[in-house]
């Protein structure tokens, strides 16, 4: 059985092929980090326009790869929330036509739990593990009992932390996109130079709140010169106070669980620095970290087409005839015990 999935929730289109035995035969992501750059963020309208320009054109180009033909595939996977609903709309209709023109299954999956799933595709996962989503859009912390069973068990009450790293970023007067910048400058930043304090850290809650942050970092600003070592030490501890943060409360979620396996999934999840830590983090447990594969950590086909072979539905039971589709722009997926 070969899965078709079909990813475009935001800015990212993205189109892959995977197998049932989780081989990832293809991926394919255009990015449309050029056709943004000079507004310095996601414009909505713009985003939906390019996917349907490039989407079947990515298609094209997947299933006409040597050995793989359109009527090869099995069932099409589509990212039906959550997401901005424009986007949702492009993959979605493209996706439920395509499938009813082959007469073949499809599938609505929800883009949060191709993220938390991800890790699958190379890693040997043992439930439960407790799942730190950390991307521009989301920072939850849940409780992965198994395949379907999600408990949300700590979130951020206020911006996420691709969220802050990005405004922070413009503050510090990078070029976009401004969290990868901030990253890069933060590697020439003096460890300590500047400290920012840790919030809602000793409070019990699994939540947390890092919008103070950015006005920490206004504060720095205003009283130092702009030069580029202020502005890298400035990254830097803005980063390790955000990664120092995210540790502790993985820390609280494995503990008041008792669970010692823990994956991190999310476009941050690419960080570097983030990732060694989070080893540093398990290894006295004797733990098991769970990530992505570098590229999977952004949205991409491939989660959505491997969310749904998890599924296993009986393939006849799931042919839409109806001509409907179903987008959920503000889908959730997790059951929730704060």
């Amino acid at each position: 059985m070969r899965f078709l999935g079909i990813e475009t929730s935001c800015d990212d289109t993205g189109i892959s092929i995977v197998e049932q035995n989780k081989d990832l035969i293809i991926s394919y992501i255009y990015n449309q980090l050029k056709d943004h750059i000079s507004y310095g963020g996601v414009v909505p309208e713009l985003a939906s326009k390019k996917h349907l320009e490039v989407i079947i054109k990515l298609i094209k180009k997947t299933i006409l790869k040597p050995k793989l033909t359109i009527k090869s595939l099995t069932v099409l996977a589509y990212t039906a929330g959550s997401g901005m609903f424009g986007s949702l709309l492009i993959g979605t209709t493209i996706g439920c036509a395509l499938a009813y023109s082959l007469n073949i299954s499809s599938l609505a999956i929800n883009h949060l739990e191709g993220h938390i799933l991800t890790p699958m595709l190379n890693n040997k996962v043992c439930f439960p593990y407790i799942v730190a989503i950390v991307s521009g859009g989301h920072s939850e912390m849940l409780l992965v009992y198994k395949l379907g069973v999600y408990i949300r068990i700590g979130k951020t009450i206020d911006d996420s932390v691709g969220e802050v790293f990005d405004k922070a970023a413009k503050l510090l007067e990078l070029s976009y996109p401004s969290g990868i910048s901030l990253s890069n400058i933060a590697s020439a930043g003096i460890p300590n130079n500047y400290r920012l304090p840790y919030p809602m850290q000793t409070k019990p809650t699994i939540n947390i709140s890092l919008s103070g942050l950015k006005t920490l970092v206004t504060t720095l600003l205003k009283k130092k010169l702009k030069t580029t070592q202020t502005k890298a030490d400035i990254a830097k501890a803005l980063e390790d106070t955000i990664i120092t943060v995210l540790l502790n409360i993985c820390n609280k979620a494995l503990a008041s669980n008792n669970v010692n396996r823990l994956a991190i999934v999310g476009g941050v999840s690419a960080n570097g620095s983030l990732r060694n830590y989070m080893k540093v983090l398990m290894k006295p447990i004797k733990g098991a970290v769970y990530s992505s594969d570098i590229k999977l950590c952004s949205d991409n086909g491939a989660m959505i087409a491997f969310s749904g072979l998890t599924k296993n539905i009986p393939i006849k039971t799931i042919i839409n005839k109806s001509l409907s589709v179903l987008i959920k722009p503000t889908w959730n997926l997790a059951y929730n015990i704060m």
